[in-house]
């Protein structure tokens, strides 16, 4: 047990078997690797400890560790927190996904709870949970013994299901002859597989005017995959209009291509593939890990790979 890097709480340390950097588990901050370079660099930078490790813990949730080196860990400084509303709902969505029974205890000032709802200390942690049980959200049963009541469940299956309405999941890539076949064998599978209809817009038969109609898809999805492979303009301006518009975004790479990711886009926890196989099953369960399976789930036989 030593010291976290972006949170000076204890943590566990291992090193990978390259040694080439260390796993640390933080009860704050969740799992992330680090090389030693990164190490290194980090004491430099100007963080804000409490969104890097809401950040990583963001991370986790999708089912990702974020990997630090020389080349990413600059990026840290970019982050930035979320605003309050947003804050309280990782908090409720993070004890929902703890306490899926009703009537299940938990510790409402618990080191995971603090990285989970971006707070900057245990001050800043009981401001959020008193909101919540003035809300009507929480039971305190004890001063350190919450329950989330009926009320904080429907909330947060609300928050769930609140971009699961759609049944789209709009696709953003190159449309080269050279990443046809992932689309075929990986990215369309996947986005079916975990429940959402693709929509990749130079298949669809009825298009007029491709501009418009690839603004008012986008409008009507869940999210977008957005993959960087080829760097075309228009993925990156389809991803940062996505944004805009709060629609989640599940950013990939050809893993050969990641490192002229442009910087803006660096600092998101960008998937990146070599082969159809892989990438396959790693999308499916980022796009699980977003929204959970999706609403077509109950529609047709979809079985995770």
């Amino acid at each position: 047990m030593v010291k976290c890097h972006v949170c000076n709480s204890e943590a566990k340390f291992s090193l990978r078997n390259d040694a080439e950097s260390t796993v640390v588990n933080c009860p704050r901050c969740g799992e992330f690797e680090i090389t030693g370079t990164a190490k290194t660099l980090l004491s430099s930078l100007k963080i804000d400890a409490a969104v890097v490790s809401g950040w990583i813990r963001e991370q986790n949730a999708i089912g990702s560790t974020p990997s630090f080196d020389g080349r990413n860990i600059s990026h840290l400084e970019t982050l930035r927190k979320p605003g309050l509303k947003e804050r309280a709902e990782r908090y409720l969505l993070t004890v929902a996904n703890q306490c899926p029974e009703l009537g299940t205890d938990f510790d409402p000032f618990a080191e995971h709870l603090t990285g989970s709802s971006y707070s900057s200390g245990q001050h800043e942690l009981e401001i959020l949970v008193n909101y919540l049980v003035e809300q009507k959200l929480l039971w305190n049963r004890l001063p350190r013994s919450y329950w989330l009541n009926p009320k904080g469940h429907f909330t947060a299956d609300e928050l769930r299901s609140k971009r699961a309405k759609s049944s789209q999941g709009f696709v953003a890539m190159w449309f080269g002859d050279e990443v046809s076949t992932i689309y075929d064998d990986a990215i369309e599978p996947a986005i079916t597989k975990a429940g959402y209809k693709p929509l990749r817009i130079d298949r669809r038969e009825d298009v007029v005017k491709i501009d418009d109609e690839i603004l008012s898809e986008i409008r009507r999805s869940a999210f977008i995959v957005a993959d960087f492979t080829g760097h075309r303009g228009g993925v990156y301006f389809e991803a940062g209009f996505a944004m805009g518009l709060g629609i989640p975004i599940v950013w990939t790479c050809r893993g050969d291509q990641r490192k002229d990711l442009h910087f803006d886009i660096r600092q998101y926890n960008c998937l990146a593939w070599k082969d159809a196989t892989d990438f396959a099953t790693n999308l499916q369960k980022r796009i699980e890990g977003f929204l959970g399976r999706g609403p077509l789930i109950d529609h047709q036989r979809v079985d995770h790979w």
